[in-house]
Parts: C-alpha cells; structure tokens; sequence
C-alpha cells in the first residue's frame, strides 16, 4: 500500500525506425511498452487507419522476437486486424492492447 508504479511506453515505433539495435537503448531506460503504430502503416506493419493492412513485415517479426528475448510488452492498441493477429501468432508471450478495441473481437468475425 501506498505504492505507486510508472510503465514508460512509445506510442510508435517512429523514434527507433527499423533500428533493432535501438531498442536496446530505450529498454535501458527502462521502457518496457510498445505500442507499435498510431493508426498508421510504419516499419513493423500496419496502422488501423490504412485502407490495406499488409500485417508484420518482416522487420515486424524479429522485432517480436527481440521483444520476447527482452521482456518487453508488446501493445497491439491502434494496429492494424492483420498485424494483430500476426503478432499474436508470432509471439512466444502475451500480448495487450492497452487503450484499444479487444483483440478477441479479431478473432470470433
């Protein structure tokens, strides 16, 4: 009690690009959310606002898998339905959507 807890997050993938080495910058700075993309198709994959959601690109999975390897949570708020499911498939660990339409409504249409 009496306790309170700070979670840092991005709220996209922007200020690192497609820089994987990056990453490992930020965590050290004690980030240990990401969300991946505000509403637009980005490096990792596409944003819920693009009129074609190609899902994780290739640079998208291995960011996955450096983020399993890391600890670090992956937010799947404001990407696009594809991207979602690609990232639920290809992570090794859980996954949230922090401030998001429910990722089991992907699942069950």
């Amino acid at each position: 009690m009496g306790k309170i807890g700070i979670i840092l997050g991005f709220q996209s993938t922007s200020p690192v690009e497609e820089e994987v080495g990056s990453w490992i910058f930020l965590v050290d700075l004690a980030s240990e959310l990401f969300n991946w993309s505000i509403c637009k198709q980005n490096f990792v994959g596409g944003g819920c606002l693009e009129t074609k959601d190609c899902g994780l690109s290739k640079f998208g999975i291995e960011l996955v898998e450096r983020m399993n390897e890391l600890g670090i949570t992956i937010d799947l708020s404001h990407v696009g339905n594809q991207t979602s499911k690609d990232a639920v498939e290809t992570s090794r660990k859980p996954v949230c959507c922090t401030h998001a339409k429910p990722l089991w409504t992907l699942f069950t249409s």
